[in-house]
């Protein structure tokens, strides 16, 4: 689990109180976080098991400023879990993760996100973080003008 917070508000001795704001935290549960710079924004995050490691969203955030289109959407869907960036320009408009135990509600998450953000699919390029299967990556040629992936 995690949560943006932009870096005007973000204190670091604050971040789990930050988290738990948004979210339930398991007594004991590590918090961290890591600034985002480009969305001027910190991801606080909850640490799974003993590991450091970083959510996959962390990634997403990563990368998506590379991607050069007017409205940039890039996603990763890994171990029944779809992360998902959306950003016009420099703005962010939605950064989330969601379950997807398969494609078609990997699917559903995102057509949802770009009518919510009132975004035509269309006209858009989307951009997944790892390669999909021949199925997967035909089913989304039809509802978006091009499919990339940045392995």
């Amino acid at each position: 689990m995690f949560t943006l917070v932009p870096l005007s508000f973000f204190e670091p001795a604050a971040a789990h109180k930050a988290l738990a704001e948004v979210a339930r935290i398991d007594e004991g549960a590590k918090v961290s976080y890591k600034k985002i710079p480009a969305y001027h924004a910190a991801l606080v995050y909850t640490v799974s098991g003993s590991a450091n490691s970083l959510p996959e969203i962390y990634y997403v955030l990563q990368y998506l400023p590379q991607i050069k289109d007017g409205v940039k959407i890039l996603c990763s869907w890994t171990d029944g879990e779809l992360s998902m960036a959306i950003a016009r320009g420099e703005r962010l408009l939605l950064a989330n993760s969601f379950k997807a135990q398969d494609f078609t509600t990997a699917l559903y998450f995102i057509l949802l996100a770009l009518k919510s953000l009132e975004l035509n699919s269309e006209a858009i390029c989307i951009h997944f973080r790892q390669q999909l299967n021949a199925a997967d990556e035909n089913t989304l040629y039809s509802y978006f003008k091009a499919v990339k992936f940045t392995i």
